[in-house]
């Protein structure tokens, strides 16, 4: 079976947590001092020699798995959520939201512009949005923040995290590989040898 990965730490980690995970699980042990390797039989007097060598090389693979990656799971999913599109039934309410906040400020003319909803922003676990007003020529003559407040609109950004987590490839490529590595370094205490 090949593994396509165009990240290969990323795909060195997961092959080798994913085969320690299988090997407790399944209850696996040495049984001789005669391993098999391709074609060739060969002979070890010491066979847990070869456990500390894998244990090394999955604690390898995780280190140099998190040098080229670091933790960059957060930095990710907002990166997706900021490409997502606003949701169409949310137009009406946000751009209602970006020209009361204009109301009795200098720039309460703008009110009578035309409103794109145009992004979401992201900072923290606040969600907000990028509203543009337009001039009849389609040209932004300002942009407004409107923050996502109220019950309703922060359960709505939260469902949009959840959403992206199992949608976006954030959780798949940043996390997956950290939880495969951890379940890996704690099977030894959950399996049934």
């Amino acid at each position: 079976m090949a593994i396509s990965d165009n990240n290969p730490e990323r795909r060195n980690l997961v092959l080798a947590s994913i085969a320690f995970v299988i090997y407790y699980a399944a209850g696996g042990s040495v049984s001789d001092e005669n391993i098999r390797i391709l074609v060739i039989n060969i002979t070890f007097s010491k066979p847990e020699a070869l456990a500390f060598f894998a244990w090394g090389m999955l604690c390898w693979f995780a280190l140099r798995f998190w040098q080229k990656n670091g933790f960059s799971f957060w930095g990710s999913l907002v990166g997706e959520i900021l490409k997502l599109k606003v949701p169409k039934h949310l137009h009406a309410q946000l751009t209602v939201a970006a020209r009361n906040q204009l109301v009795g400020t200098p720039l309460q003319n703008h009110t009578s512009n035309n409103i794109e909803v145009a992004s979401f922003l992201v900072k923290g676990t606040a969600c907000k949005v990028l509203c543009n007003f337009t001039d009849g020529s389609g040209k932004i003559v300002h942009q407004e923040i409107v923050p996502m407040l109220g019950v309703v609109n922060r359960s709505r950004c939260i469902w949009l995290f959840v959403k992206q987590f199992y949608k976006g490839n954030a959780f798949a490529e940043e996390m997956m590989p950290y939880l495969l590595f951890l379940l890996a370094i704690t099977a030894p205490m959950w399996s049934p040898i």
